[in-house]
């Protein structure tokens, strides 16, 4: 699991946000990108956030 999100555009990093005291992961939930709990989308998901007007994405990919 990255442990940042990365914009593509320009290479800022965040950490990525946590969801029972482990980084959430990106995975396709109902045909779009979120971020999910190490449990499951049935734990916790969220919004993937943005920058430079796109979605980030886990740093490393």
């Amino acid at each position: 699991m990255a442990a940042k999100l990365k914009c593509a555009k320009c290479g800022a990093e965040v950490d990525t946000p946590k969801h029972c005291k482990r980084p959430m992961h990106v995975e396709k939930v109902a045909g779009s990108d979120k971020l999910v709990c190490w449990m499951g989308a049935d734990c916790g998901t969220a919004e993937v956030p943005m920058h430079c007007g796109a979605p980030m994405v886990e740093a490393g990919e």
